[in-house]
């Protein structure tokens, strides 16, 4: 009885028993497309443009040029404003959008998929330049087929926006004027 506890080993059958477990959850698991929750998603080739679903994935990038169009303040050079995951796609049938502005610039690239709740949260959420005081909202009606950059504003600390975080798109190509609509005083 001494000498029993020393010898704790797994018998034959014990061993085998494991190895035929292993054996099992290996092969149950390797046609499984998810780890961790998280699915595999198929990725078009750089430069194609993937439609506007859930599981489209574009190409990613860290950053873009600021569209000097709707501020003065970025026309003498570059300002990235864009940050998180940086998608490109194409818009897959007409769709409404969101866009705030102060004075006359009734046109512009950046648009929001969600009305800004108030002038002051769109201007520090989507990191406007300061002379852009989100007086307005107007709608924005996008065609079918249009190239859009979905990305998220950065914090702008040079123009006192501190926050950012919201989410916003960038028309790559031009859409005509009539597709933006008149606008309507935000509070």
């Amino acid at each position: 009885m001494i000498g029993a506890a020393k010898r704790k080993s797994i018998s034959p059958p014990g061993l085998t028993a494991l190895w035929t477990i292993l054996l099992l959850v290996v092969a149950l698991c390797l046609g499984q497309t998810r780890v961790w929750g998280f699915e595999i998603t198929p990725q078009p080739a750089s430069g194609i443009f993937a439609p506007a679903n859930p599981l489209s994935i574009g190409e990613n990038y860290d950053g873009w040029q600021y569209d000097a169009s709707d501020s003065p303040l970025a026309a003498k050079g570059t300002i990235p404003s864009a940050g998180g995951v940086i998608r490109q796609f194409e818009q897959q049938g007409a769709k409404t959008y969101y866009r705030v502005f102060s004075g006359d610039a009734t046109t512009g690239q950046w648009l929001t998929a969600v009305p800004p709740r108030s002038s002051a949260w769109a201007q520090e959420a989507l990191a406007l330049p300061r002379d852009n005081t989100a007086s307005f909202i107007q709608k924005v009606v996008v065609p079918n087929g249009t190239k859009l950059e979905r990305s998220r504003a950065i914090p702008m600390l040079d123009w006192g926006r501190t926050r950012g975080g919201a989410e916003q798109f960038k028309l790559l190509e031009r859409i005509p004027d009539a597709n933006f609509g008149p606008g309507v005083p935000l509070r």
